[in-house]
């Protein structure tokens, strides 16, 4: 498989949630140049504002985005984009850091802030889908889920189980997610 990292930063495979393997083609892309991250794969300097992306048509089967979309100044290019360059049914893995974690508002270059149903305008079957004409192309959701701190474990749990009590409740202050993550399905 053909992998696409974004915003590789200088741990890459942080929060991937699949096992890395010698089999796979990993292609790192940040606009800054760390390092060759011990041979794992190629590495491009671009930077994630600048659309097209350098790739050609349906190259990627994974399109892994951690804690990189809050700093993209236009969203919406770069997730059509994204289904550019996937492979029909590939897949596009978003983690991103929840509304209310306590770092999202520390740092000066996050853009924008999510919550469990901010992708939903992807598809045109999720809960707040009626932005859909936001974008050209289409995603199947596959996962969504909150990720708490290892001392939530149960917060985690039920949240993710009543997502919408969660998001409306003061629990989500009291007890708030550290990141979101989403997996969507390139629909062709």
């Amino acid at each position: 498989m053909k992998i696409l990292i974004c915003g590789v930063g200088k741990n890459p495979f942080n929060n991937y949630p699949y096992e890395v393997s010698e089999k796979d083609e990993y292609v790192f892309l940040d606009r800054l140049l760390f390092r060759d991250f011990e041979g794992k794969g190629k590495y491009v300097k671009h930077d994630l504002n600048q659309v097209p992306l350098p790739f050609e048509n349906k190259t990627f089967d994974i399109i892994f985005c951690s804690h990189v979309l809050e700093h993209v100044d236009n969203l919406i290019p770069l997730l059509e984009d994204f289904h550019r360059i996937s492979k029909p049914r590939g897949k596009l893995v978003i983690i991103v850091p929840y509304w209310l974690q306590y770092g999202m508002l520390n740092d000066p270059t996050h853009r924008r802030f999510f919550n469990y149903f901010s992708f939903d305008f992807l598809a045109k079957n999720l809960q707040f889908s009626e932005c859909h004409y936001l974008i050209k192309v289409e995603y199947r959701p596959l996962k969504r889920k909150y990720m708490f701190n290892r001392w939530l474990k149960l917060m985690e749990i039920f949240a993710n189980k009543f997502p919408r009590f969660y998001e409306s409740s003061p629990l989500r202050y009291i007890f708030s997610a550290g990141s979101v993550m989403f997996v969507f399905e390139v629909y062709a």
